[in-house]
């Protein structure tokens, strides 16, 4: 909504295609298959695979076609609870200091949640050239670091393969934009990281735990997305009525160019992944630190949010 001329928005196709192509060989290839081989998490990739066409799908036929917003949703839902379904499920919540908490009962609705929820979370932000995808990047990174800390090979390959076809669409989606990713790529890669940020935590795929590593790798597509919807109920609008308040068009509307609204919030990213990376695999200082940081860090957000951005 913020160009003057038509672009393409078939691009989440191209994605997808170069991802199964490189995710699917690498696992066949003799170096993959021997680590694959061992890994406890290795149907992971047909589940991820196919949480991420079956988005994809509904994401296409929304570009192609244009599906009503309700239906859209239930598709969406109904490919979550086919994820949760065949194995992949949230079973506890987890802090620094405060251990585990199983959630029984909620692990359905919860699991749900959460894979529907970021693929739509990944959809709203798609608004300026080249910010989901690098965003996706970004994420993907982290979560392939701590896969690899964790000897969840499935989780690395994934990351390599989706990182990788994210990073070439970022040479024709970086401003001014050639192609857009479209609902079949903002859908499919914000479902398949939900998956990721959750499964890199873990050598195992069954019981997997929600702790804060999902929450800070993909922080910004969440207050974004909450940002949203406490502003449309606010002004008593419906949910999926598009607006241009979210915050990278704030940012624009400040008079900021589209480079350095990027650059600006690929850097949160970085930052708040970093944090994520720290409260996962860092000792007992380096978790205060961290939980110093990211207290600090969300009193300025809240703060640079009401006031700098005009959302008060």
């Amino acid at each position: 909504r913020v160009h003057k001329t038509p672009v393409p928005r078939l691009g989440g196709l191209a994605v997808l295609a170069s991802f199964v192509v490189v995710a699917l060989g690498a696992s066949a290839s003799d170096s993959w298959q021997g680590v694959l081989s061992v890994a406890p998490s290795h149907l992971d990739l047909w589940h991820i695979l196919a949480v991420g066409l079956a988005m994809g799908a509904i994401g296409a036929a929304d570009d192609l076609r244009g599906l009503a917003p309700k239906v859209k949703l239930w598709l969406t839902v109904g490919v979550a609870l086919a994820a949760w379904w065949s194995g992949f499920r949230i079973e506890a919540l987890a802090a620094p200091y405060v251990g585990e908490v199983a959630l029984r009962a909620m692990s359905l609705p919860f699991t749900t949640l959460w894979v529907a929820g970021m693929a739509h979370a990944f959809n709203l932000i798609d608004g300026l050239d080249g910010l989901a995808a690098g965003l996706a990047v970004i994420a993907l990174a982290a979560v392939g670091l701590s896969g690899n800390a964790n000897g969840n090979s499935v989780t690395v390959l994934v990351s390599l393969a989706l990182g990788g076809s994210l990073l070439g669409f970022l040479y024709f989606n970086s401003h001014p934009a050639r192609i857009f990713m479209g609902d079949a790529g903002s859908l499919s890669v914000g479902a398949m990281l939900a998956m990721l940020t959750v499964n890199s935590s873990h050598a195992e795929r069954a019981g997997a735990t929600f702790g804060l590593f999902p929450l800070l790798v993909v922080s910004y597509p969440l207050v974004d997305t909450g940002l949203a919807v406490i502003r449309r109920w606010a002004r008593g609008v419906r949910f999926n009525q598009a607006d241009k308040r979210h915050i990278h068009h704030q940012l624009l509307g400040m008079g900021r160019s589209y480079r350095w609204t990027i650059y600006v919030l690929y850097g949160v990213a970085l930052v708040t992944a970093s944090f994520g990376l720290l409260f996962e695999h860092g000792t007992r200082d380096v978790l205060l630190l961290a939980a110093g940081g990211t207290i600090a860090g969300g009193v300025l957000v809240v703060w640079g949010l009401a006031r700098w951005l005009d959302y008060h």
